[in-house]
């Protein structure tokens, strides 16, 4: 009979077996989302932009798989142990647990395609210098909520580096969310354009604080960037 001492035995460290294939699918969406944004960016330009961004989603994305599923596997050996199940019945049972069916292995890798899509949309967007983002939804009765209202939040757009209401910084929300986010370049007041550039974030346009002396380390609340005031 199988033991719960026996499964700490397994290997699972999943990182080792699947890191690299992980990190190269989420490469691979993320340059053609980027790609088809700027077509005239060289690829390996786009692709050193999004090497670090894959490896470090894919082994988080792992370890959390690994650890649930863990931990699901122990819960059934647990059960099967104070039971009396055979190895059979306790196989049987594994076999058809949702942990492991087909069906949620294609909404993961569906998940984190969509999210590397995002994610290389919003670099692209970046890069070109557009500093604001809105969520647009299918409209539908589908939509979830935290959908409708990350759409009603930003319906007059926010910075793009901001969280959208449900605290997601892109698509996607949900597994198997349809939505997309819109980025665009906010348009420079009169009064905007008579400050000097040199209180500009140099990477989104955004307006900076003034008081600040020389030889300091701003960082843009908008989009992160950092720079040393002048």
């Amino acid at each position: 009979m199988v033991e719960v001492a026996d499964i700490d035995g397994y290997n699972w460290n999943w990182n080792a077996k699947y890191e690299a294939e992980m990190v190269e699918e989420l490469l691979e969406a993320f340059t053609k989302s980027f790609f088809t944004e700027l077509p005239d960016l060289p690829p390996d330009v786009i692709r050193d932009r999004g090497e670090a961004w894959a490896q470090e989603r894919a082994a988080s994305q792992i370890k959390n798989i690994s650890d649930t599923t863990k931990l699901r596997v122990l819960d059934i050996v647990e059960e099967a142990v104070e039971t009396g199940q055979s190895i059979g019945e306790m196989t049987a049972k594994l076999q058809k647990d949702n942990i492991f069916s087909p069906e949620k292995a294609k909404v993961i890798a569906r998940t984190e395609t969509a999210r590397a899509l995002g994610v290389g949309i919003k670099e692209a967007a970046m890069h070109e210098g557009r500093n604001e983002k809105r969520w647009v939804t299918a409209g539908d009765d589908l939509v979830s909520d935290d959908c409708r209202e990350n759409e009603d939040r930003s319906s007059k757009w926010i910075p793009i580096g901001e969280a959208f209401a449900s605290g997601v910084d892109t698509i996607p929300q949900h597994p198997n969310c349809r939505c997309n986010v819109r980025y665009r370049t906010k348009a420079i007041s009169p009064e905007e354009r008579s400050i000097s550039p040199e209180f500009r974030c140099a990477n989104c346009n955004h307006l900076l604080g003034r008081d600040v002396s020389t030889g300091t380390r701003i960082l843009c609340r908008h989009c992160k960037a950092e720079r040393i005031a002048v």
